[in-house]
């Protein structure tokens, strides 16, 4: 069940008329979502909305366009899928939503909650994947390099009534799929616009007061508030040359649901690979351009399955994709982003929001969870120190020998 934030929680809701300190419904009866997405919620035990879907659904079937912040396994999902589906004409078979990821993880993710919704309120919903036809549906889940494709001819888009943008911080600022987004903004003008994402750089919240125009915005006001209360953040320290040692060394001390372990290339992730399993572990690996389609989506169904304890990934798999065994968390190779200086070249700076996606991968649906953080030379350890002052948090340190009683004592959440 997904977690319900205290009666006294509050949210700042902006709007061109200015700021209100708003209050989330308490039921979704308060919400008036139809009885058929209401029987789809009893059955996925969701008792009452979260903070987000208590303030985020109204909105939505109001057709207004909304910029929504909330942090990782808040409820964000739920919010698009209930309010978009309220937003349908069932009587009409044409194409009206389209659900925009940035990955095939997240985008097959979404399709499968509005599937589950879609299929009790007598809604067809599609997913466009590669080298395959588009289905005929009201509702398209879509990855943003087959927008372009979608909307040719325009005529495609001409009964659309909604664009949701899932996990928009990284859509409005990759430029490949910014420009793809607003050429199809341009063919559909009228359609509502909805963005969804855990963290907003100031220069995706710029773009959408400057794009999306007379849009609500639900935000979180205060940075600390971006921090994960239910992920305890360590930080290991070991020699530059003994990182893969370490990692062995945990996962050999620790008690496993499912960990996921985030490196910066495919080339460290495969050679972590040969190590671990040269050392007896049995390892799973999702990374672009090393395994083929149809081997990430059975790697996904067998996590989602527990059926994977270990996972070797890239920032892939950093932002969205929903896994509820996950219980660690290893940030073997700090996050990192390029920026480029006016007076020279890229230089690789610590990157405290996908820092924030990637512990969320962990600690879902108010469970606890664990973050560990390989500190091996001085980069490391500056990358680390930038996140924390970002997020006003110190991590512990800790010896590999004390993890062990810190998952027992998260494991507790996970049982089966």
């Amino acid at each position: 069940m997904e977690p319900r934030p205290q009666d006294d929680d509050i949210i700042l809701l902006k709007s061109s008329e200015g700021e209100t300190v708003y209050s989330s419904s308490k039921s979704w009866s308060d919400l008036e979502i139809p009885a058929e997405i209401i029987t789809a919620l009893e059955l996925r035990n969701w008792i009452r909305p979260t903070l987000i879907q208590g303030i985020a659904i109204s909105i939505i079937v109001s057709g207004q366009n909304l910029v929504a912040q909330s942090k990782n396994g808040s409820g964000k999902t739920g919010s698009f899928v209930i309010g978009s589906l309220c937003r349908v004409d069932k009587s009409s078979p044409e194409l009206q939503i389209i659900c925009i990821s940035h990955t095939r993880e997240l985008c097959q993710q979404n399709f499968s909650v509005f599937s589950e919704f879609g299929s009790r309120y007598g809604v067809s919903i599609g997913i466009v994947e590669k080298n395959t036809p588009t289905p005929k549906a009201q509702v398209l889940c879509i990855t943003y390099g087959s927008l372009k494709k979608l909307s040719r001819p325009a005529s495609n888009l001409k009964s659309l009534k909604v664009l949701i943008y899932d996990e928009c911080d990284f859509l409005f600022t990759n430029e490949e799929s910014k420009n793809t987004i607003m050429a199809t903004q341009s063919i559909a003008p009228t359609a509502q616009k909805l963005l969804f994402s855990a963290t907003f750089s100031d220069q995706v919240w710029k773009f959408a007061e400057d794009n999306i125009e007379n849009a609500k915005s639900i935000k979180i006001e205060k940075r600390e508030d971006l921090s994960l209360e239910n992920v305890d953040q360590f930080v290991v320290q070991c020699e530059r040359n003994k990182k893969f040692e370490t990692v062995l060394e945990i996962l050999r001390s620790v008690e496993l649901k499912c960990c996921i372990i985030f490196l910066n290339t495919k080339d460290f992730l495969t050679k972590l690979e040969a190590f671990l399993s040269k050392n007896g572990y049995k390892v799973s690996k999702l990374a672009s351009g090393i395994v083929s389609d149809e081997e990430r989506n059975e790697i996904i169904k067998k996590v989602h399955e527990g059926a994977i304890k270990v996972l070797l990934t890239t920032d892939i798999l950093s932002r969205g994709v929903d896994f509820r065994l996950v219980n660690i968390v290893i940030n073997l190779d700090a996050p990192s982003i390029y920026v480029q200086n006016r007076a020279g070249p890229q230089t690789r700076q610590p990157d405290p929001l996908t820092y924030l996606h990637r512990i969320g991968r962990t600690g879902r649906y108010g469970r606890k969870g664990i973050a560990i953080n390989i500190v091996a030379d001085e980069e490391s350890q500056r990358a680390y120190i930038a996140i924390q002052d970002f997020y006003g948090k110190r991590f512990k340190q800790i010896q590999v020998d004390k993890l062990a009683e810190e998952v027992e004592r998260v494991n507790t959440d996970y049982a089966i």
